[in-house]
């Protein structure tokens, strides 16, 4: 009792003998018994982010460049690398699983496609489904998901025989025990219903009796044939019979000179003779029967002998000029015979 009435008759201390931190709690205290609550809850969010930081600081560097590639990957091979790089992370496991689910959707293209090529990618798939159901320490997720890909697997390689529909029905059944509450317990029910019907078993056993082929447009029935390339095509174009020589080339005898060219040397008729056959004077000059160039003279293009004159040796009568029939050069001379030259 005497305690107690110690206690009641503590002398209450008055505001001038009062620390400074005491008059901050009294003062806070109408504050803290509004608002206590909303502190609590405040402290412990800040505490949970804190536990995060730091659980987060203290994971691997590894798991972040191993997200970083399966989320890179696209092929059942990508996935199959990130699969082995990370063997024992769940990334790992991850990636494994998409490996076998990309696996079993090429699989069940392949079936109606290239039959050959299915049935290699649906052993792929198996195997791959089977590693991941052989492992203890794969998450719930990953093993349920594995479970409804034996069951397609199961599926697919239904023949008909009642053997193979009740294999696909048990697989299907497992989904259901296993995981009662999955998202995909009203497809395995349907699926499980469906394969017990006669018209399944027999569309099943029509599906696997057919060998599709992949075929190549180009080789199909009712295509003509491809003709063989001529040989040496692109190889060259041959000239057309009858086209000329470009200008400025000397040609052989025998041969048509285009205007403006030079005939070879050999091909000048002496004087007084004509021209031997099968050489033509140059295209647009026209020479008078019995009218003979001399011999190694070439006559320049666009100088005009006047009528009556004599013509300088070595100068040509020029292209699209006729020189005057019946006169002869002599070998040699510039001057028509029987002639004086002008003063």
């Amino acid at each position: 009792m005497s305690e107690v009435n110690d206690v009641n008759d503590v002398k209450e201390v008055s505001p001038e003998e009062m620390t400074e931190l005491e008059k901050l709690i009294r003062s806070a205290k109408p504050w803290f018994e509004s608002n206590g609550t909303l502190l609590i809850y405040g402290l412990a969010g800040v505490l949970l982010i804190a536990a995060a930081v730091v659980y987060f600081n203290r994971q691997p560097g590894g798991n972040v460049q191993a997200t970083g590639d399966l989320m890179l990957a696209a092929s059942p091979e990508e996935y199959r690398d990130v699969a082995d790089a990370y063997p024992d992370a769940e990334v790992g496991v991850w990636s494994r699983l998409q490996q076998a689910d990309r696996l079993l959707d090429q699989c069940v293209d392949g079936m109606f496609s290239d039959r050959e090529e299915g049935l290699d990618l649906l052993d792929q798939a198996s195997t791959t489904y089977q590693r991941l159901a052989e492992r203890a320490d794969i998450p719930d997720a990953v093993r349920q998901r594995v479970y409804i890909g034996q069951a397609r697997l199961k599926e697919v390689e239904c023949d008909g025989t009642e053997e193979s529909a009740n294999a696909a029905i048990a697989a299907w059944q497992k989904v259901i025990d296993e995981y009662p509450q999955s998202m995909v317990k009203d497809h395995a029910e349907s699926r499980i219903a469906q394969l017990k019907t006669e018209d399944s078993r027999r569309f099943y056993e029509w599906f696997h009796s057919i060998k599709p082929e992949p075929i190549d447009p180009g080789l199909s029935e009712g295509q003509p044939e491809v003709p063989d390339l001529p040989a040496g095509m692109g190889a060259g174009i041959p000239d057309a019979p009858g086209t000329d020589a470009p200008a400025g080339t000397d040609e052989p005898a025998g041969t048509d000179a285009p205007a403006g060219t030079d005939e070879p040397a050999g091909t000048d008729a002496p004087a007084g003779t004509d021209e031997p056959a099968g050489t033509d004077a140059p295209a647009g000059t026209d020479e008078p029967a019995g009218t003979d160039a001399p011999a190694g003279t070439d006559e320049p293009a666009g100088t005009d002998a006047p009528a009556g004159t004599d013509e300088p040796a070595g100068t040509d009568v020029p292209a699209g000029t006729d020189e005057p029939a019946g006169t002869d050069e002599p070998s040699g001379t510039g001057e028509p015979a029987g002639e004086d030259p002008p003063k």
